[in-house]
């Protein structure tokens, strides 16, 4: 069967699509309820009329036409996809899941599938093999970024509050604040009502001046 995208990302037949035009036409009493049974090839109109509770109550959309079976999800890959992903982690055996979903959009893109790959449906996928194994990411510790003496670095920042002061009210006040990256020294602060950049040079100055 045909299979043909849907512009949300999910794949859906054309038996789907099209059941949905009939359903489209008979809510804008082009056709018969009679006339969309027979062109889906349904027995009677009381299936019309079901589908077209369903359709309405899933506010028309194609996902609502999907046929599910128990125990079976409505999204399930389809098997082109899955293979996809099977062999790309079979020719690169040290992708990471979330690379695997990269490679595996971007080639699907080419042969017309548009699908969205998250790493958690890769590493489903991925569990059928019989030899898989996840990939070793090693992270390298991150390095604190720090000056080695004092004067190297100065860091200027703001802080805002309305609780530090009960007689002004609600007002909200800033403290702008200039301190040594190595040692955290407050080499000058002060208190305002706005943070502008008059203030900030004020800060500034006096932390020069010192």
């Amino acid at each position: 069967m045909k299979r043909r995208n849907h512009k949300n990302g999910f794949i859906y037949s054309e038996e789907i699509i099209h059941r949905a035009k009939v359903l489209d036409l008979v809510i804008k009493k082009k056709i018969t309820q009679s006339q969309a049974a027979k062109e889906l090839g349904l027995k009677s109109t009381r299936q019309i009329r079901r589908l077209l509770k369903k359709y309405r109550r899933g506010r028309c959309s194609l996902k609502c036409l999907v046929h599910t079976k128990p125990g079976e999800p409505w999204n399930k890959i389809d098997t082109v996809i899955r293979d996809k992903v099977k062999e790309i982690k079979q020719r690169h055996r040290n992708f990471t899941n979330p690379h695997i979903a990269n490679v595996a959009e971007r080639e699907l893109k080419e042969r017309g599938i548009l699908i969205k790959l998250n790493r958690t449906t890769v590493r489903n996928i991925l569990l059928e093999l019989p030899d898989y194994r996840p990939a070793v990411v090693r992270f390298r510790p991150a390095k604190r970024f720090e000056m080695e003496n004092i004067g190297e670095l100065v860091q200027l920042g703001t802080s805002s509050s309305k609780s530090w002061f009960f007689y002004l009210g609600k007002r909200l006040i800033y403290c702008i604040v200039c301190l040594d990256d190595y040692s955290r020294k407050i080499l000058a602060g002060h208190l305002f009502e706005s943070d502008n950049v008059y203030n900030n040079m004020l800060v500034l100055r006096e932390a020069m001046e010192k």
